[in-house]
């Protein structure tokens, strides 16, 4: 996934960039309607490897009931809102979490399921946090149900 860093409004910008012990934040330009195809393709592919994770009765639903509604959050798009990807230092095009942001308020958030993803995703909100408070604000992150099925819950 080709990405630039992201520099706009609310977490946007007021970091650079983020430094993660090996990983990078970045913003997914998704008005190229080929990076938007591509990143509704990745999530598709996280769904059809928690979809078969699940045939095993790992109890997975919710984790994939809120990836099928990422990936139409994607492809519907709104101009207030913003993708971004956390990705590896050492593959800088795959993405370990998908964030849709909008100033300070992650609306959603994903993590890929062929990633450790857990730790660095706590890490990136604790971050963000840490942030927003520097910045006289706080940090607005989904409802907990959202947040429990990837390991998020705070």
């Amino acid at each position: 996934m080709l990405c630039e860093p992201f520099l706009r409004a609310g977490i946007v910008s007021h970091i650079d960039k983020t430094k993660l012990d090996g990983f990078s934040l970045q913003r997914v330009p998704v008005e190229d309607d080929a990076i938007k195809k591509e990143t509704v393709q990745t999530l598709a592919n996280w769904y059809l490897e928690v979809l078969m994770d699940e045939d095993f009765a790992t109890g997975r639903t919710k984790e994939r009931q809120l990836l099928q509604a990422f990936k139409k959050s994607v492809e519907n798009g709104s101009e207030s809102e913003k993708l971004l990807m956390l990705s590896a230092d050492n593959n800088p095009t795959e993405p370990v979490v998908l964030l849709i942001v909008e100033e300070w308020d992650v609306r959603s958030i994903v993590l890929s399921p062929l990633f450790q993803a857990k730790k660095p995703a706590k890490t990136l909100l604790s971050v963000l946090q840490s942030v927003a408070e520097m910045q006289g604000t706080s940090l607005e992150l989904p409802a907990q149900e959202a947040l429990i099925p990837f390991g998020l819950e705070m």
